[in-house]
């Protein structure tokens, strides 16, 4: 008797743009969330290549459409990029600061990368919004807290973690120390919870082996003082917290560049390319106490990607998981399906694919990703999970698109076959194969 029939989620390649100039590795990538976005900011995503920064439409045909270029300033390059928000100038507040439900606000882009400053850009009129003035090197990570899009969490070669405000510049919080991380801050990520005393948790995974929770005290007379703040930087009391709630390197043996909160459980990626859910064992009730247990739920593996910068994305409808390795091959997981962990990821379909109408000229008529395949630096996957690109070595753009077929229940949920044997390429830069002496 043939097996159940039920529906399976795909994704087919849709089209492909790469930059007519010459060509720089594509770090970031990030597509629009913020929350009260229209459906068509929700099918727009930016990208940073070195002193660029992109944003792209998602057309309905599959095309990809340059709207918006931002150019940095002297010799800076770009690494990261995240969508915010800042608040109209009249629009209103509540007691503890937060805007109310009438309020307009504007998307911005945060770009960050070799300067320390990290750079808020008004999407509307292209200008610079104002500048996070902070940080003491590169600035490796940019997230955005995702129920309240004007509070920003950046990490650095600093070693710290700051939280900022979008409407002016202040530094609401720093998370360093004695027992913060021991090298370079590689990604963070804001909890979504927010009670009514504005306090908030963040996750921080760094070159240290280390995963680290944070928590700020009560952050109410804080946020509403930053958010309208007028007078010098300096002046503003900025929060130091020095100690994690919890901490733990052994989670994993190597560099944590990638962390995301999917729920209460966190997701981190390390070099050893696998990507592990993990609940942390937080102490309650016991002041300055820190936590190191945490429950393992799973582990997302993936192979060829040995390097570091190797950035997965998760969508922000917590549905979709996505990541790219160094032969150019992206894995997807549906969270949503409930043997998840079992079945292992789809491999999406290797292009060619028809090229974007907006970069076509620059493209050859045999360009395949297939046949030469660039490192996938950074994967974007659509709020609700219906649209994925990559971000590549060479300033290569890639887009996938759902589609559904109908499968047997006892069908495999690979893509593709497993790629070929080959051995492994270094980028260019030194996000490369990291080895131990």
């Amino acid at each position: 008797m043939p097996g159940r029939q039920r529906t399976k989620t795909r994704y087919a390649p849709t089209s492909v743009a790469s930059p007519s100039n010459a060509p720089e590795n594509a770090y970031g990538a990030a597509f629009c969330s913020l929350p009260g976005a229209d459906a068509r900011l929700l099918k727009t995503f930016a990208t940073c290549a070195g002193p660029r920064a992109e944003v792209y439409e998602c057309e309905d045909d599959g095309g990809m459409r340059v709207v918006a270029s931002f150019e940095a300033s002297g010799n800076e390059e770009f690494y990261v990029c995240a969508w915010c928000a800042i608040d109209a100038r009249d629009s209103d507040r509540s007691a503890s600061g937060r805007a109310t439900s009438g309020t307009r606000r504007t998307p911005c882009l945060a770009l960050g990368g070799t300067g320390s400053v990290v750079r808020v850009v008004d999407c509307v009129t292209g200008r610079t919004h104002v500048d996070l003035v902070g940080h003491g090197g590169t600035v490796n990570t940019i997230a955005t807290h995702p129920t309240e899009p004007t509070v920003i969490a950046t990490g650095s070669k600093d070693l710290s973690v700051r939280l900022w405000h979008a409407n002016t510049g202040v530094t609401m919080a720093i998370f360093a120390g004695g027992l913060g991380h021991r090298n370079d801050v590689l990604s963070v990520d804001i909890h979504r919870t927010l009670d009514s005393e504005m306090r908030m948790k963040i996750l921080s995974g760094a070159m240290d082996n280390c995963v680290k929770v944070w928590a700020t005290p009560s952050f109410k007379r804080s946020f509403r003082d930053a958010a309208t703040w007028d007078k010098p930087l300096a002046e503003f009391k900025t929060i130091v917290v020095d100690a994690p709630m919890f901490s733990s390197n052994r989670v994993h043996e190597d560099y944590v560049d990638c962390v995301a909160w999917c729920g209460d459980a966190a997701l981190s990626r390390s070099v050893d390319g696998v990507t592990k859910m993990w609940v942390p064992d937080e102490p309650v009730g016991v002041l300055h106490a820190q936590g190191e247990q945490y429950r393992l739920v799973g582990e997302f593996p993936q192979e060829d990607a040995i390097l570091w910068w190797l950035k997965f994305s998760l969508s922000a409808s917590r549905n979709v998981l996505a990541s790219g390795n160094m032969k150019g091959a992206v894995s997807v997981w549906r969270l949503d399906e409930p043997d998840v962990l079992d079945r292992g990821p789809s491999k999406l379909a290797p292009f060619p694919a028809r090229k974007s109408s907006t970069h076509q000229k620059s493209l050859n008529s045999a360009f395949n990703l297939e046949g030469n395949p660039p490192v996938v630096r950074q994967c974007a996957v659509s709020a609700d999970g219906s649209i994925i690109v990559a971000a590549c070595d060479n300033g290569i753009i890639c887009r996938w698109d759902e589609c559904r077929d109908d499968e047997s229940g006892d069908e495999s949920g690979d893509e593709s076959d497993d790629d070929d044997e080959s051995d492994r390429t270094n980028a260019n830069d030194d996000r490369g194969v990291h080895t131990h002496e």
